[in-house]
């Protein structure tokens, strides 16, 4: 049954449907109507999965714009700092793909693919 009711959250989280498997802490996109997919490199995120849930499932998505700061996967070593983006797999790592897909910034080193990356969100203001 779709939802006919407007809904408004202002925690900085909002329950989104799954359209597949989406793993903890992994970028999500907007696929469909309160649906979400898994983010892939140069995409546009919206926020991260905050616990591993199955398709059709109802995931908890901690939202890009939201207070806080984002625990995401590494797709590699970035440094301290450094501005960070969407990669394959819904995760993040400092090579820009395409013209898009800015999450933030890197608040600590992070040594290598598959480590845990706490990003302070942000935006680049093009030029």
């Amino acid at each position: 049954m779709a939802n006919t009711k407007n809904t408004w959250f202002d925690s900085g989280y909002v329950p989104f449907t799954t359209a597949a498997e989406i793993t903890k802490h992994q970028l999500v996109k907007l696929s469909a109507a309160n649906t979400v997919n898994v983010c892939g490199a140069g995409e546009t995120a919206i926020g991260v999965c905050m616990q591993t849930t199955a398709s059709g499932g109802e995931a908890p998505i901690k939202l890009i714009t939201g207070p806080g700061t984002l625990p995401c996967i590494a797709a590699g070593a970035i440094a301290a700092g450094a501005a960070v983006y969407t990669a394959a797999d819904g995760e993040v790592n400092d090579v820009q793909t395409g013209s898009g897909g800015i999450v933030g910034y890197a608040k600590g080193t992070i040594a290598a693919d598959g480590d845990s990356a706490e990003i302070v969100p942000g935006v680049i203001a093009s030029t």
